[in-house]
């Protein structure tokens, strides 16, 4: 099945519909999100790029943490 290219990632097409469905959904419902007026895929490719920088930075430390002095 091909995927959806994404920053750096690459989603399966069921899995990226789905997300963009709920972020759709959370951008139209919440008013506190500061994604009004940007494109749901824009929204969907910032927080898997968010995510992305967060899990390497989580990386990181632990490797970080993990080295003897």
């Amino acid at each position: 099945m091909p995927g959806i290219k994404t920053p750096n990632v690459r989603l399966q097409k069921d899995t990226y519909n789905e997300l963009m469905f709920f972020v759709k959904i959370l951008v139209e419902k919440d008013s506190s999100i500061p994604y009004k007026g940007s494109s749901i895929q824009e929204v969907v490719n910032d927080f898997v790029r968010k995510g992305l920088q967060d899990y390497r930075v989580k990386q990181r430390q632990e490797r970080f943490l993990s080295l003897e002095f």
